[in-house]
């Protein structure tokens, strides 16, 4: 009896649930990552795929999103507008691009939100995943300490994703969040949060960022990267969904090594000429005596072969000298010795070149470092193609997004396309006019760049006494400049500022001049 009645209850419990899941499903599919659901929401994703509608996912790392420049100029927005000069109104109309990156993901977040957005019927996707596992110290640290709980839960969650009906309550959420966000958000001026860190009195433990090249853990996050892409090419081949990956891109010429090691094999008697030779050589460079610092640079380099920022260093005085492949060739080496990576190490390059060898019909890789060089000068990747290390400027993304319309019509990926018209199409300064980058998003753009760049103070400043220039009223851009300015010891330009600022930020000054009362006007 007792059975009969746990039966009964189970049946009268679950059949409503049942019956409501199935109705959600005729309106609803299930639902990604809230991140990804935002930023649905914020295109105004239409959920019911029209008849002629081809549909684009671009999902990836902070490339994909256009970092600095979102939203202005992302690939996104350039492939829209080839798209419009490459094929007739109604065609290009009828092809719907959604930008689904993401600042700082890895690749697990990217293959989940390629399984999590199939139900949306995606007719290409379009990835870029190279650098944030190795890159971001946070996702290093999560994905190689996951237990089984942290597994089991993932699980758990992806399970829960599936029901169409707490999609739907989960993108009823999103949305009011999103619209409570923009009834509060604030202009840049009025909440600056570059000092928040500073607040802080637990400073990072900035060792436990180093990554051996080559070494167990290096070795270990490039086998999760790749078998989160051999899991992408799976549900896509599944699906009959094309693919296109974009390979690594990086700029070796700026930003040197962050942590370089000495050889192991140096005795201490190496080691003391060493040290002897490479200060003499940092002290000849600072006083631009180039040719004098690369001869030292090079003998220091005979006596350790690892350390980092002595390639680095040989690589500029190459570069000086117009030894262009040489200084290439330097300055990737460097790269590779340095134990706080902030590039794609060599073997994601090579990773990709396996891939794009051995690749499908329905899957295609990008060879995006060698898409760059050929539109470089002396095929160095520079600022023209290049913000940073790794994100490419509004020219780089058009030639990304280019790409991509090429391979769509060379293989076909479009049905019943009429003919490209890539004859017709203008170059890249008349397109350029298209996109809306006015001074208020290019000194939001220079604030972003400035703080991501972090402990290179010397570009940060660069950075913001470009917004100064273009907004010399700017409460956030001054006193950023000023703290920066100070911690590189230029500290009586920073004083000045602060007691400029006294005027239109006491708050800011007066935090200065407490912590630092040697600066304070009234002294």
């Amino acid at each position: 009896m007792k059975i009969k009645y746990f039966i009964f209850w189970m049946i009268a419990f679950f059949t409503p649930l049942l019956l409501i899941e199935g109705v959600s499903r005729f309106f609803s599919a299930p639902a990604s990552f809230d991140y990804i659901e935002r930023r649905l929401i914020e295109q105004d994703f239409p959920g019911r795929k029209a008849k002629d509608e081809f549909r684009v996912f671009m999902i990836g790392e902070s490339t994909i999103h256009g970092q600095y420049l979102f939203p202005n100029s992302t690939i996104a927005r350039w492939m829209k507008i080839y798209l419009q000069h490459l094929l007739p109104p109604q065609t290009a109309e009828n092809i719907k691009i959604y930008n689904l990156g993401r600042l700082g993901v890895d690749s697990f977040f990217i293959a989940q939100t390629v399984v999590d957005t199939i139900p949306l019927e995606p007719d290409l996707l379009v990835l870029y995943t190279s650098h944030n596992d190795f890159i971001q110290l946070e996702n290093r640290i999560k994905n190689l300490n996951r237990t089984w709980k942290d597994r089991t839960y993932d699980g758990f969650i992806n399970l829960i994703k599936k029901s169409a009906f707490i999609s739907a309550m989960r993108r009823a959420a999103v949305k009011r969040r999103l619209e409570k966000r923009r009834r509060e958000l604030r202009d840049v001026e009025e909440e600056d949060r570059w000092y928040d860190h500073l607040r802080r009195k637990d400073e990072p433990n900035l060792t436990q960022g180093l990554l051996v090249p080559g070494g167990k853990q290096s070795r270990e996050i490039l086998k999760m990267l790749e078998n989160n892409v051999q899991r992408i090419i799976r549900i896509a081949v599944d699906n009959d969904i094309p693919v296109i990956f974009f390979g690594p891109l990086s700029r070796f010429d700026v930003y040197k090594p962050f942590a370089s090691f000495h050889s192991k094999d140096l005795s201490e008697e190496q080691l003391l000429k060493w040290e002897t030779i490479h200060a003499s050589a940092e002290q000849l460079y600072e006083r631009g005596e180039h040719e004098q610092a690369c001869a030292l640079y090079r003998e220091a380099l005979k006596l350790d072969k690892e350390y980092a920022l002595t390639y680095f260093r040989v690589g500029q005085c190459a570069q000086r000298e117009g030894h262009y492949w040489q200084a290439k060739r330097l300055f990737r080496q460097a790269s590779e010795r340095d134990y706080f990576p902030i590039r794609a190490p060599s073997a994601v390059y090579r990773f990709y070149g396996r891939l794009g060898s051995f690749v499908s019909n329905r899957v295609f890789v990008i060879n995006t470092q060698k898409l760059f060089e050929r539109h470089a000068p002396h095929k160095m990747i520079d600022i023209s193609l290049v913000i940073d290390q790794l994100h490419p400027t509004m020219h780089g993304q058009a030639l990304m997004a280019e790409e991509v319309c090429r391979i769509m019509d060379e293989k076909k990926l479009l049905k019943n396309s009429d003919k490209w018209q890539w004859a017709n199409l203008p170059g890249f300064e008349r397109l350029k006019q298209e996109i809306q980058m006015d001074d208020d998003s290019r000194f939001k753009a220079l604030l972003v760049s400035a703080k991501y760049v972090g402990s290179y103070y010397e570009k940060a400043i660069e950075f913001l006494e470009q917004a100064v220039a273009i907004r010399p009223d700017s409460i956030a851009a001054r006193s950023q400049l000023a703290w920066t300015l100070h911690t590189v010891g230029r500290r009586e330009e920073a004083a000045c500022l602060y007691r400029e600022l006294e005027r239109d930020a006491p708050k800011v000054a007066a935090w200065f001049f407490k912590n630092y009362p040697e600066f304070s006007p009234q002294r």
